[in-house]
């Protein structure tokens, strides 16, 4: 029997056409038959706008927030105690305005189609499977080029694993030129032996040889290894599992450092063999394997290895470099360093890895050029670079490549939600200087809490659940194959710009509300477990009012629509906001209960005196909303009388019919609660107790492997949101 649920986000689909766009070239020049209302030097009341004479309106919208669920909008962290404070004003819990504006801009770039005001450049990337991991291993050498500039390279230390038959072991034909000797590691034992006894690495707690710490040590290696086209021959049996050779046999003896060394007669120094330890840094890790690991890495390293030959590796530490810093963002203890390591500063002055001098990477060698490298990472099983970046995905999405990329000097056109949420261009750093740029016309208040609101405001502390899933590159979830609208599965390793579009922008679903629903799905179960990933929080409680306004200048009838359209999409329309909305937090009803319109012209031509005369000339209202409106709204509430304007709901519908129905479609599905109708939460196996908050990597982990399931991609045609199934 089929066990439904579904993921706690979907997406809006990026539309195949755009309304509202103006030209670059024409914004920059400023002519005042063409867009005249985006200008913040003057008011006006007329434009033309795509060729259409357009009403130009300023003006106010009162609208009131209603929480329908449990709402957390935070403000400070403790990180001892891990409590989250509520954001306040006047000592009363409040809705910041950015929070506002953000939720609403979000939705009104979805809704017109426009480009991606924000889109970080991400390098997409997998974590690769155990027999995808790397096994050479190398030093990182910087050397000064013909040139005068420093670059990094390599120099290869030791082997991969390589296959053992009739005592004699071939060389993967890529590794032929980085290798003409038989370098191969050894094992030194470890942080135990049986059980029994404190093994070398755990009563010495020795560095690994790094750019910061270059120390060698002396092992007493058995056998000697010859190497004869491409062939490898030990004198003695090496270290072999599953007919692979690990490396070579060391002694039971442990090392020695370089103090004892000296210190040996010549004849005892002739049993040794110099050589470095390669000891990956996980102490104080919540992750820490050492309790389970047995043996660390030896490097023989005699001094004719220094004059060993060197191989072009810039490119791939410059790959490395760039997804470790992304992963030192998710997780700033990762990716793993070298025991003695110092994390750098880099330029950004972020705290991130930088291969130096003297550091011992993992590697592989290029496919195409045996004398390059392909491939470095500071652990064997670390991640490989999925096909393409964020920016490469969303460049198919249109002809001119770049325009739902942030605004960037490539751009033709304006979107309509850059004009009226403003924008800055794009560039490197050192051409900041004449980017062109456009501030909003619209502002947002905070949203104050009603009068009559009463105590308590807040429900009883609660430890959220922890606020993590899967990310980028999540290719079942985040894309879809082009041209092709069934639910798909599409493997990391498959990614590809030319074969793969973004399934839109991302979305969070409601909790569902039918029979058997948890209470507080957002409560942990776990609590303690993983205290610095935990949050304390007391959330808003349900039924409590909130008020804001919006004050807009210049705004053309398609953007004043469209404003009002992100206020309320439809009447089943719910917003998500504040912290905790992919685990059931957040859900409330923006109603606009009034909209008042400023004519300029009369207002400074025609009025006798300013002073005294009504700020605005047209109204709307909600009928019986404004006797509940705050008192820094009495003016507007006195206006009842005036001349009547279209209400919010009208120009609501109004853009509502120009959409692309695919858009429009999405939209109101996701937003609406009705359309919820299993389980929201991480996938999960079927069997696990429905404990959604563990292993969540075994149901990504089984539908990579069986390739079955992905999110059905949202379009007019969609009468559901299609589900996701537990079992497979």
């Amino acid at each position: 029997m089929p066990d439904f649920f579904y993921n706690p986000y979907h997406f809006v689909p990026i539309g195949k056409e755009r309304s509202g766009d103006i030209i670059k070239e024409e914004f920059k020049e400023f002519d005042k038959e063409k867009a005249a209302h985006l200008t913040h030097s003057r008011y006006v009341s007329k434009t033309t706008f795509n060729g259409e004479n357009q009403d130009v309106y300023s003006g106010r919208i009162i609208c009131r927030i209603y929480t329908e669920d449990p709402v957390f909008i935070g403000d400070q962290r403790n990180e001892q105690s891990h409590k989250v404070s509520n954001f306040k004003l006047n000592d009363k819990p409040a809705i910041p305005a950015s929070t506002i504006r953000g939720l609403i801009s979000s939705i009104a770039e979805a809704a017109s189609n426009s480009a991606l005001r924000v889109l970080k450049e991400m390098h997409y990337s997998y974590r690769v499977g155990m027999r995808e991991g790397l096994g050479a291993l190398g030093m990182i050498k910087e050397e000064i080029g013909e040139n005068g500039k420093i670059s990094l390279r390599l120099r290869p230390l030791s082997l991969p694993v390589l296959k053992w038959e009739n005592n004699q072991a071939e060389i993967l034909t890529r590794y032929t030129k980085m290798f003409t000797k038989p370098l191969l590691k050894a094992y030194v034992n470890g942080y135990v032996d049986n059980g029994k006894r404190i093994g070398f690495l755990a009563s010495k707690n020795p560095n690994s040889y790094c750019a910061d710490k270059q120390e060698f040590w002396y092992l007493k290696l058995v056998g000697k290894c010859s190497l004869d086209d491409n062939t490898v021959t030990c004198s003695e049996t090496p270290y072999i599992r599953r007919r692979q050779i690990l490396g070579i046999r060391a002694t039971n003896d442990d090392p020695i450092s370089q103090e004892k060394y000296d210190k040996l007669s010549d004849i005892e120094k002739c049993k040794y063999t110099r050589g470095i330890l390669r000891i990956l840094d996980v102490q104080g890790s919540e992750r820490d394997i050492r309790n389970n690991k047995k043996h660390e890495i030896f490097i023989p390293y005699p001094t004719d290895m220094e004059s060993y030959p060197t191989f072009d590796a810039q490119e791939a530490i410059e790959k490395f470099q760039n997804l470790a810093k992304e992963r030192t963002e998710v997780d700033k203890n990762l990716p793993f360093n070298l025991k003695g390591s110092k994390r750098n500063i880099d330029i950004d002055n972020n705290d991130n890895i930088r291969l130096r001098d003297g550091d011992i990477v993992f590697f592989d060698v290029s496919e195409d050029d045996h004398e390059k490298v392909s491939e470095v990472s500071i652990s064997s099983i670390w991640r490989r670079k999925a096909g393409g970046n964020s920016y490469d995905y969303f460049r198919k999405m249109s002809p001119e490549s770049c325009e739902f990329l942030p605004f960037n000097p490539e751009r033709k056109v304006i979107t309509i939600a850059e004009q009226l949420f403003g924008f800055v261009e794009q560039q490197d750093k050192e051409k900041q200087e004449g980017a062109l740029s456009f501030a909003s016309r619209i502002k947002f208040s905070f949203g104050i809490l009603s009068k009559d609101e009463k105590e308590p405001y807040l429900l009883c502390e609660v430890p959220l659940k922890i606020l993590d899933s899967p990310k980028p590159p999540c290719s079942s979830f985040y894309f879809k194959p082009k041209n092709i609208t069934a639910q798909a599965s599409i493997a990391k390793k498959a990614l590809n710009p030319c074969k793969h579009i973004p399934q839109g922008r991302k979305f969070y679903l409601h909790r569902y509300e039918g029979n058997n629903a948890s209470a507080e799905p957002w409560k942990t179960e776990h609590e303690g477990e993983h205290p610095k990933q935990e949050s304390h929080v007391k959330p808003l409680r349900p039924k409590l009012n909130f008020y804001f306004h919006i004050d807009f200048d210049n705004l053309s009838r398609k953007e004043l629509s469209l404003l009002c359209y992100a206020l309320s999409p439809s009447d089943d329309y719910r917003h998500k906001i504040g912290m905790g909305k992919p685990i059931g937090l957040g859900k409330i009803q923006m109603i606009p209960e009034g909209l008042f319109i400023i004519d300029r012209i009369k207002r400074y031509s025609e009025d006798i005196d300013i002073f005294s005369a009504s700020r605005y000339h047209k109204s709307w209202f909600k009928e019986g909303a404004s006797d509940k409106w705050l008192e820094v709204y009495e003016e507007e509430k006195k206006l009842a009388a005036l001349e009547h304007i279209i209400s919010p709901e009208e120009l609501r519908n109004e853009f509502a019919c120009s959409m692309d129905p695919d858009i429009r479609k999405a939209i109101e599905l996701i937003g609406d609660p009705k359309s919820i109708q299993y389980q929201v939460h991480t996938p999960q196996l079927a069997g696990k107790d429905k404990d959604t908050e563990v292993n969540t990597y075994e149901w990504f982990g089984e539908n990579e492997k069986r390739g079955k399931q992905g999110l059905k991609p949202l379009n007019a045609c969609s009468t559901k949101i299609e589900p996701l199934d537990r079992e497979f």
